[in-house]
């Protein structure tokens, strides 16, 4: 893909992401100040859906919700210590496999502060990995990228989504984004390798990987730079 190329995908991609924040349409529904996503459910417990599938909760769930808030201020617990508890317990738990377990504690998280994009990076892997919706997957992604508080990581993920569900090309601007926020992360410079290869850069595709390969990559990412280097033909040595 040539500059001119690149420059455009990387306008669309702005433009996508100022659109997640503009006016709602009837079927969306405002999940964090200015921000919509689609109403949507899924069949499993309430409590196991993104933002608790949007359902009305009861009054028993709602003294429920009030109580878990409460308890969290007698013990003198900082909202953002809270939240970031509720969520590193549910990405264990998503890491353990039990995703029924990981989804009610990231709906926690996103009770105790709905404002971080965060949850919206946690709900779109359990969009994906538990309920085969690619779509909404990325719509989540989508508007957790226009939010200005992500966290390092969350590029390099919805990247990496992106790759796996066949959209190289858009995932190029998101896996430049995500080695800026994470520029010692080998995952992240691998997969811009594979994002750039797709688009035609094999020059800059083989730095990306030759990044990489200096970055103490685990296992499985060494094993992509191996597959990479013989896709790409690189004169570097990875």
């Amino acid at each position: 893909m040539k500059r001119a190329s690149v420059r455009i995908v990387s306008a669309l991609f702005g433009a996508a992401l100022a659109l997640t924040a503009g006016t709602a349409a009837a079927d969306q529904v405002e999940v964090s100040s200015g921000f919509y996503v689609t109403k949507k459910s899924f069949p499993a417990p309430a409590n196991e859906q993104p933002f608790y599938g949007f359902r009305e909760k009861t009054p028993q769930e709602l003294k429920a919700d009030k109580d878990l808030l409460d308890g969290l201020a007698k013990k003198g617990y900082a909202k953002s210590y809270a939240f970031n508890r509720a969520m590193a317990s549910g990405w264990l738990a998503f890491k353990d496999g039990k995703l029924d377990l990981a989804a009610r504690r990231f709906n926690q998280a996103y009770l105790i502060d709905p404002s971080q994009s965060a949850v919206l990076h946690a709900f779109a892997v359990v969009a994906q990995v538990r309920f085969r919706d690619d779509d909404y997957a990325e719509e989540l992604f989508r508007t957790g990228a226009a939010m200005n508080n992500r966290r390092p990581g969350f590029m390099a993920d919805y990247g990496r989504f992106l790759l796996k569900t066949g959209k190289g090309r858009e995932a190029m601007p998101i896996m430049e984004e995500a080695v800026k926020e994470a520029p010692k992360d080998a995952d992240a410079w691998s997969n811009l390798a594979f994002a750039r290869l797709y688009a035609g850069m094999r020059l800059s595709a083989c730095y990306a990987a030759f990044k990489s390969s200096r970055l103490n990559p685990p296992a499985n990412t060494a094993r992509d730079l191996k597959i990479f280097a013989a896709k790409a033909k690189c004169d570097v040595r990875l």
